[in-house]
């Protein structure tokens, strides 16, 4: 059930890409933020209950969602409640575009609009920058968001 739900989620993201200002990320942004800013005072205490509850209360509330969809519902449903929660937190879609751009940018000799494209992506100056950093930039900013849009949500998600 797992891979349907993981093939099926990266399916409908390819269709209906989801971007990082959808409302699911924004509260998501507003859920943390708010968390952080009532818990963690400071110490190391304060800063795991502050995990705890951003990451760890939505977790187990969503483990217990798709128990209830599983025996209320049967496995049709706690594959659809699965395949909801991986296309809310999935986010191939919110960093390979840029890295579209950019590689066709480079790939047309257009240094300079590549350049730029990074910059917009980054949020830095990148006017320096000559091709290779450009590249290398390009590159680790992608497997990072790798990491954390794809490789992350799905470990997680083995995990549970």
């Amino acid at each position: 059930m797992a891979l349907f739900a993981i093939v099926i989620a990266l399916l409908l993201e390819q269709i209906r890409p989801l971007g990082a200002q959808s409302l699911a990320a924004r509260q998501l942004r507003v859920w943390t933020r708010q968390t952080a800013a009532n818990t963690d005072a400071g110490t190391a205490l304060h800063g795991w209950l502050a995990w705890s509850l951003a990451v760890v209360l939505p977790a187990v509330l969503a483990a217990a969602i798709h128990l209830l969809a599983l025996w209320a519902g049967g496995w049709l449903l706690a594959l659809a409640w699965n395949v909801v929660v991986l296309y809310l937190t999935l986010g191939f879609r919110q960093f390979s575009h840029h890295f579209t751009t950019i590689r066709d940018a480079l790939e047309a000799g257009d240094d300079e609009r590549a350049r730029q494209l990074l910059a917009r992506w980054q949020g830095g100056d990148t006017s320096r920058l000559g091709r290779g950093d450009v590249l290398r930039q390009v590159i680790e900013t992608s497997v990072l968001a790798a990491h954390r849009h794809v490789f992350g949500v799905l470990a997680c998600y083995g995990a549970l």
